[in-house]
Formats: structure tokens, C-alpha cells, sequence
């Protein structure tokens, strides 16, 4: 009976661990970036040390995290930090993370779109310094757009990141964001990818800060300024761009489709960003894909997409190595018949490459038959030192048989005498 117990309360004591370890499991497994059913922030937003959001702000491993919506803004005297000896100090000590999710009924609801991560924590300067019409409303939320078949996303923020932010980390999903668009540039885990800065927001000056307006039009001519919501329809001037175009972040999208920009790779500009996968396209000219003359060549070229991209590849033959060479600068050369895949891969990021089937003909060597009715010349037959041992064999069996038929025939001529 004691046995029987014990053995029961063995099995209770296994399968609780079980359970707990299961449990544990599912608490560091379970995704970081759900914050499902919380209270979306929508305009502006007060101190995070006064508020109930989600982390203790104590470091950018567990910043503030907030839910925002796309009309929420930050400013100094409301946020960055409380008042020290009643004057407004700006920039407290924390992190924050700003984070957008699909929203039904104000919140949230599904995986995180996109976030901001900020950390203030040795942040030596202060927003509310005099040049605070840059970041007295401060959006925290980004802009994506894909009505032209391309991924375009947004900072309606004006200048550099890092001057108020020392350190912080952009994140967004860039396979949910391009799931809808066409089968070349839906991004996938594992993907490079490339963003491009290519300016054009709009500043107009309010009485409380500096609000944006997105636009992705980079041709449009705001010379004679624009009117912005709320303005009760006067005209704003606009601000020209600051920053330069063509900027260009990379990074790998990681096994939850998130591609991340932080350390020396965090995005320093505000603006307009055009958003690609990374590949390699190869051709040659006039689309060839084949080679039928002896010993022949085709020179084949590759393209790093966006340009703006590193064009520098290495070239390599990945099936049918025996069957032709390829040379540093793309250049095939045929050795023997059947087909051959080429690959250009990219010298800057591991795993992007594009490849080239070419179909090699007409390499072995020609065999000369004698025409029917024709006699091969003596010499032609005449075996030699190294030809095919049976082709000796027979020659000699020919000259024997020869010598025997020539001895024979004299002596039946003698009998006859």
C-alpha cells in the first residue's frame, strides 16, 4: 500500500514540475511584444513615472512601454521628465519604449507593428534648452504606406534622432507590413533589409510646438507653404529639409519578421524612408542562357538591389562545376556539355544572391566518318605503338591469316605441276 502511494505521489510531484516547467517555459517564450488589451495613449501624454504603463523604465532591456496611437505626441513639460524646485527640468532618467499596435476600442489588439525605444538613462541633454520647437511635440508613432506596390514609412519628426536621444532602438514588422504587396517584395525572416531616406515632411509652427505633416510625395513644390489641420486655414511656411537624402540603414529581419536599427546602426533622421528587401539579380546580355560553340564564353553581369546598395558580388558555380569555369568578373567558360548554375552573391550580407542557369552544348570533340563506298587508306588501318589492344590483336590475326593464305596457294600451284 505504502509503495502504491508513494508511487502516486511521485507521479503528482513529476507532472507538477512538468506543468511549472511548462509554465515557465511559456512565460519566457510568449511574445515580448504583446500588449494585448491595454489602453491605447492618444494625444499628449503625461509623465510615464505618473502613469500605469507596462515596465519599470529602468533600462531599454525593461523600458516604459506604451500603446500609442497615431495622434499621440510627447512634450517637455509633460513628459520627459518631473519639476525640480517647480521649474520644468525636461529629460528625466528612464527608458520608453513607444510601441503601435491594431487597436479595437482604443486597445490593443494582435502583435506590436512597430516601437520606439528611447533610453534617457545618461542622457546629458535637455530637451527644454531653447531649441525645444524641434522636440516639444515629439511623435511617437510612424507612418507606413504601400498605394504605389512599395513599402514607404514615416518619422513626422524634423532633425537628428541623436540630438536628445543617446541611445535608442527603431523595430517595426516588415513581413506583416509587406504581406500584402507582390511576391518579389514581401520580406521574410531572414531577409536584409534596406531602408533609404528620401526627405520631405512638413513643419508648421504652432504656439505649443512643432507638429508634422506626412507626405510622401518627395516632388511636390511647398514654396508657397500649406495649410495644416487646426490652423483655421492659413498658409504655414515651410521648413526646407535638413537632413541629407539617400541615408541607408540595413538590417536582418529576425525569426519573428521584425527588422531592428540600433548601437551604430540606429536611424539618425527623421523623414521619408523607402523600404526594400535586399537582392541580387544576374543577367547577360540579350538575355542568353546558353553556349553551343567549342571552348565558348558568355559574360554575365549582376545588380545589387536598391543601387544605393553595395554592387560588389563573388562569383561561383553551384551545380555543374565540371562543366565550365567562371572568373572574378562574371565570365563563363564552357568545358563540357549540360547545365550549369551560376550564383552572384552579395560580398556585404551572407545569404543574399541571385543565380543563372546557362545550358552548355556541342563541347566534345568531332569524330570524322569515311564516306560509304570508300575504301580507308593503308595507312589509315596500319596499327601503332599505344592504339586499342584488340585493334593490334586483329591486325596481326589479318597479317597471319594473309601469310598462311599465300603459303597455301603455292603449294596447291606446285601439286598441280
Amino acid at each position: 500500500m505504502k509503495k502504491k502511494v508513494l508511487k502516486r505521489f511521485t507521479a503528482a510531484a513529476i507532472m507538477a514540475l512538468l506543468l511549472l516547467g511548462m509554465l515557465f517555459s511559456n512565460l519566457t517564450t510568449t511574445d515580448v511584444f504583446a500588449l494585448d488589451g491595454v489602453t491605447v495613449q492618444t494625444g499628449q501624454m503625461g509623465s510615464p513615472s505618473l502613469a500605469s504603463y507596462a515596465g519599470t523604465g529602468a533600462s531599454l532591456s525593461d523600458p516604459y512601454r506604451i500603446a500609442v496611437s497615431p495622434n499621440a505626441f510627447t512634450a517637455p513639460s509633460g513628459f520627459w521628465g518631473p519639476e525640480v524646485n517647480g521649474v520644468e527640468n525636461g529629460c528625466g532618467v528612464f527608458a520608453v519604449s513607444f510601441e503601435q499596435y491594431p487597436m479595437v476600442s482604443g486597445k490593443t489588439a494582435g502583435n506590436m507593428i512597430s516601437s520606439s525605444t528611447f533610453d534617457l538613462g545618461n542622457n546629458g541633454t535637455s530637451v527644454w534648452n531653447g531649441s525645444w520647437t524641434y522636440a516639444f511635440r515629439f511623435p511617437t508613432w510612424t507612418v507606413f504606406d504601400t498605394s504605389t506596390g512599395d513599402l514607404r514609412m514615416a518619422f513626422p519628426y524634423k532633425g537628428n534622432f541623436d540630438l536628445y536621444w543617446t541611445d535608442w532602438e527603431y523595430k517595426f514588422d516588415a513581413a506583416g507590413q509587406t504581406a500584402g504587396l507582390s511576391a518579389d517584395k514581401q520580406i521574410k525572416a531572414g531577409d536584409v533589409v534596406c531602408i533609404t531616406h528620401y526627405g520631405n515632411y512638413i513643419q508648421g509652427q504652432s504656439s505649443r510646438g512643432t507638429n508634422y505633416t506626412v507626405n510622401f510625395d518627395a516632388a511636390i513644390d511647398y514654396t508657397g507653404g500649406i495649410v495644416l489641420p487646426g490652423s483655421g486655414g492659413t498658409a504655414s511656411p515651410v521648413v526646407p529639409m535638413e537632413t541629407p537624402l539617400d541615408a541607408v540603414y540595413y538590417a536582418v529581419v529576425d525569426e519573428n519578421g521584425y527588422a531592428s536599427f540600433s548601437g551604430d546602426n540606429a536611424i539618425l533622421y527623421g523623414g521619408n524612408y523607402l523600404v526594400q528587401k535586399l537582392s541580387v539579380s544576374v543577367n547577360a546580355e540579350n538575355d542568353v542562357s546558353a553556349i553551343d560553340t567549342k571552348g565558348g564564353t558568355l559574360d554575365l553581369d549582376a545588380a545589387v538591389a536598391p543601387s544605393a546598395a553595395s554592387q560588389s558580388v563573388t562569383w561561383q558555380i553551384v551545380n555543374g562545376q565540371s562543366l565550365a569555369s567562371i572568373d572574378e568578373n562574371g565570365i563563363l567558360t564552357a568545358k563540357a556539355d549540360g547545365q550549369v548554375t551560376v550564383r552572384a552573391a552579395s560580398s556585404a550580407f551572407d545569404g543574399v544572391y541571385g543565380d543563372y542557369v546557362i545550358t552548355i552544348s556541342n563541347q566534345a570533340d568531332k569524330v570524322t566518318v569515311a564516306p560509304s563506298g570508300t575504301t580507308p587508306s593503308a595507312t589509315a588501318s596500319t596499327p601503332k605503338t599505344g592504339d586499342n589492344p584488340m585493334t593490334l590483336l586483329y591486325a596481326v590475326l589479318a597479317a597471319v591469316a594473309v601469310g598462311m593464305g599465300c603459303f597455301a596457294s603455292r603449294n596447291i600451284r606446285r601439286g598441280f605441276r
